[in-house]
């Protein structure tokens, strides 16, 4: 078909009435304001006829071939938005639908928290670059490009995204439609200013992430695709399983009836090569690493790996520390978030999201006994381990295993506050 196209303009489907119900009338236009050349988009008429959900007509020569999607808080550097569209209208990308950027740290030096990110963003960045590079495939954050024709038939018109159960729609779309990694393009965003207002978005997040894993987990997908519902599955139970693990291997050493360790040799070489690579490989060798590796795209947030080993050796030794006083809270918070989230998708209660903007507005200026308010339940755990410890309640071999734990508990809302404090930057 040549010329104009008429395309009407739906409201609303009668079948998804049910879902659209108590959110918004199904028979009123989903759009309040239409700003800009509307024109410019191939459509030919006005943005109040679209408003109002007249028929439009568009002229397919016209008609715009690339969407960015960003944030409230995203910068797009200059020359980038340049070079993520010469990338989607090359012919060779046709078949391509979702193009993810790099994603930078736009605020990295603002404060304790934020540095600590960012080290943290370029110790563990190889895991995106290696899971593209091995299974040409990426999931999408919500913040890149996209082709607006493969986009409209592989999601769209396909209806693959549910009213009632996308929160997560970024991985779910790339879950469906082809997706890349664009290692030399980059988007900037800012960071969480502090762990609080991490860890209530994040409870926002794993609810779309569990409608996700339970809408889709059983799907046969390729391995890439396969491998991303396997970490969003992480994600979920990472915690818990952790956390019971931690009780059991307690109870092993309290009550020896209870279970008996038949080569304890063994098994502590186990548990200390794993604790080694699980902070040894990210924390210190891959900046070291990094030294003799070229950089796609430029940054941002200064590097670790620009510095000399010592200083390197020094900054994993804080991104350690770190990972024990502050995000070992995940181990209770994130447990008690999956048993709220999992109560209210059962109970069928609406999904309430949170925005960064909101969360960051309600952590903000934080004071120290603030910080221990909001984390009183670890803050209590921890107080009854340093009791348990003092009357000599739990073994020794079980008070040095807690102490992490302890440490975290007791002194993460301190360290939390700490980081949070803006930091003077010298001009």
């Amino acid at each position: 078909m040549t010329g104009v196209q008429t395309c009407a303009l739906p409201i609303s489907d009668p079948k998804w009435e049910a879902w659209a119900e108590g959110t918004r009338n199904p028979n009123e236009p989903v759009w309040d304001v239409i700003a800009g050349n509307v024109g410019a988009l191939g459509i030919l008429g006005t943005a109040e006829d679209i408003a109002a959900g007249k028929d439009v007509k568009v002229d397919p020569k016209l008609r715009f071939k690339a969407a960015l999607v960003s944030d409230a808080d995203n910068v797009w550097p200059k020359g980038q938005i340049r070079k993520m569209v010469a990338k989607i209208v090359h012919p060779s990308n046709s078949n391509i639908t979702i193009f993810q950027p790099s994603i930078e740290l736009l605020n990295p030096d603002e404060n304790g928290f934020l540095k600590l990110t960012s080290w943290a963003r370029q110790m563990y960045g190889f895991d995106p670059v290696a899971k593209w590079r091995l299974y040409h495939f990426t999931p999408f954050f919500g913040k890149g490009a996209m082709n607006v024709e493969n986009y409209v038939k592989e999601i769209i018109k396909s209806e693959w995204l549910h009213p009632g159960g996308s929160a997560s729609h970024d991985f779910q779309e790339a879950l469906k439609a082809w997706s890349v990694l664009v290692e030399d393009v980059s988007i900037m965003e800012k960071g969480f200013s502090n762990k609080l207002a991490e860890m209530i978005r994040g409870a926002s997040w794993q609810w779309g992430d569990m409608e996700t894993v339970r809408r889709l987990f059983a799907k046969r997908f390729e391995p890439g695709r396969a491998a991303h519902l396997g970490v969003l599955l992480g994600n979920l139970i990472g915690s818990p399983v952790y956390a019971l693990w931690v009780v059991l291997t307690c109870l092993t050493w309290m009550a020896p009836a209870f279970a008996q360790v038949q080569c304890p040799r063994r098994l502590f070489l186990l548990f200390a090569s794993c604790v080694i690579a699980w902070v040894g490989v990210p924390h210190f060798a891959v900046p070291l690493i990094s030294r003799y590796k070229e950089r796609t795209c430029t940054a941002a947030a200064p590097q670790i790996s620009e510095l000399n080993v010592v200083r390197i050796v020094m900054i994993g030794a804080a991104a350690t520390a770190a990972l024990v006083l502050i995000h070992m809270l995940d181990l209770v918070y994130k447990t008690m978030a999956l048993v709220r989230n999992a109560a209210g998708q059962s109970a069928g209660k609406a999904f309430v999201w949170k925005t960064g903007a909101i969360c960051e507005i309600e952590t903000a200026n934080v004071s120290l006994l603030g910080a221990y308010k909001a984390l009183y339940v670890s803050t209590a755990i921890g107080a009854a381990f340093l009791l348990c410890w003092t009357f000599g309640i739990f073994p020794a071999a079980v008070n040095i295993f807690l102490l992490p734990y302890t440490a975290s508990f007791l002194l993460g809302p301190l360290v939390i506050w700490i980081t949070a404090k803006p930091r003077e930057i010298k001009v």
